[in-house]
C-alpha cells in the first residue's frame, strides 16, 4: 500500500516538475524573443518562425513527457526525441531560424564567417582538380584549399556535384548549425538517460547543458535574422 502511495506521489513530482520546466524553457525563450525584437526592429518578421517554432516544440515537450510519465520511464528514443526538441528549441530562441535559410548570407560576410562562406562560393565555381578540393585563385598562383578555409569541406565535396541547381547565392553553414543543436539535445539525452530514466531529468539536464551559452540580445544583429 505505502509502495503504491510513494509511486503514486512519485509520479505527480515527476509531472509536476516536467511541466515547471516546460513552462520556464517557453518563458525564457519567449522573453528573450522580446528582446530581440526591441533592439532590432527590422526582425520582427523574421522572428514570427521562431516564435512558432519554440512555442510548437514546448508543447511536443509536454506531449512526449506525458508519454513517457505513462510508460513509467523514458526509453532511448524518447530520450533522444526531448533532447533534440530542446535543441531545436535554443536554435530557434538563440540563433534563429532566418539563418538556416539557405540564401541568407548578410550573416556570414562578417569576421572569420566570411572565410567560411567564400571558401565554398569559390569552391563550387571552381574546376575539378587533383588533389581534390584546390582553389587556385586563392592566393594566386600558389593556391590553396577549401580544407583550410574552414567551410565544412565534406558538405563542400557533397553539394558541389549538384550546385547547377543551387540557389545562388546558397550557404549551409545555418543548417549545420541547426543540425548540430538538434543532435547535441538528442545524444546528450541519450548519455544523460544512461543515469535516469525519468524525462524530468532528462530534459531539465539536457538544457542545463545546452544553456551555456551567449544570451541571443548580445549576438550581432545579422546573427538574429540572417540578413
Amino acid at each position: 500500500m505505502l509502495r503504491k502511495l510513494f509511486s503514486l506521489l512519485r509520479q505527480r513530482s515527476d509531472l509536476v516538475l516536467y511541466l515547471l520546466i516546460c513552462v520556464v524553457l517557453l518563458c525564457d525563450a519567449w522573453r528573450l524573443l522580446d528582446r530581440v525584437a526591441a533592439l532590432h526592429p527590422q526582425a520582427i518578421a523574421g522572428l514570427r518562425l521562431d516564435r512558432l517554432v519554440v512555442a510548437s516544440s514546448a508543447l511536443l515537450l509536454v506531449g512526449l513527457g506525458l508519454v513517457a510519465l505513462r510508460r513509467g520511464a523514458a526509453g532511448n528514443v524518447l530520450a533522444f526525441a526531448i533532447g533534440a526538441i530542446c535543441g531545436l528549441m535554443f536554435f530557434a530562441r538563440t540563433l534563429g531560424f532566418a539563418l538556416a535559410d539557405p540564401t541568407a548570407i548578410g550573416w556570414l560576410l562578417n569576421a572569420d564567417w566570411a572565410q567560411h562562406y567564400s571558401g565554398w562560393a569559390m569552391f563550387r565555381q571552381a574546376p575539378w582538380s587533383w588533389p581534390p578540393g584546390l582553389l587556385p585563385e586563392v592566393w594566386y598562383p600558389v593556391g590553396t584549399s577549401i580544407v583550410y578555409t574552414d567551410s565544412l569541406p565534406l558538405l563542400a565535396f557533397l553539394l558541389k556535384p549538384f550546385s547547377a541547381w543551387l540557389s545562388e547565392p546558397f550557404q549551409y553553414i545555418g543548417i549545420w548549425l541547426l543540425l548540430n543543436c538538434v543532435l547535441q539535445g538528442g545524444f546528450g539525452a541519450l548519455l544523460i538517460a544512461r543515469t535516469t530514466r525519468a524525462p524530468a531529468t532528462i530534459c531539465l539536464l539536457r538544457c542545463g547543458c545546452i544553456s551555456v551559452q551567449r544570451d541571443r540580445s548580445t549576438w550581432p544583429a545579422t546573427h538574429c535574422h540572417g540578413g
